[in-house]
């Protein structure tokens, strides 16, 4: 249960694994996480699979906010999208 992590990149540290790991309560049944830095600029690609196997928009992350909380926040909303069938 929680969220796994699919794929990581190397650069991304271990508070932001942490702070992900954190939010394993909040996500009920087993969710599916891939983390990178994008091929075109220094934004992070966040890409989320819900417990359907339904893919989430990917969710781009801007420098400024490639932390922890950063994160986070955007875990939080692709799951509350999801599950109010925003996407």
């Amino acid at each position: 249960m929680g969220i796994s992590i699919l794929s990581q990149q190397s650069g991304i540290g271990h508070e932001v694994s942490q702070g992900i790991k954190a939010l394993d309560p909040e996500f009920p049944c087993d969710w599916a996480l891939s983390l990178v830095e994008s091929q075109s600029n220094d934004w992070w690609e966040l890409k989320l699979i819900a417990p359907d196997g339904t893919r989430l928009p990917v969710h781009n992350i801007e420098p400024k906010m490639q932390n922890a909380q950063g994160v986070q926040g955007a875990l939080r909303d692709l799951r509350d999208s999801a599950s109010a069938g925003r996407w």
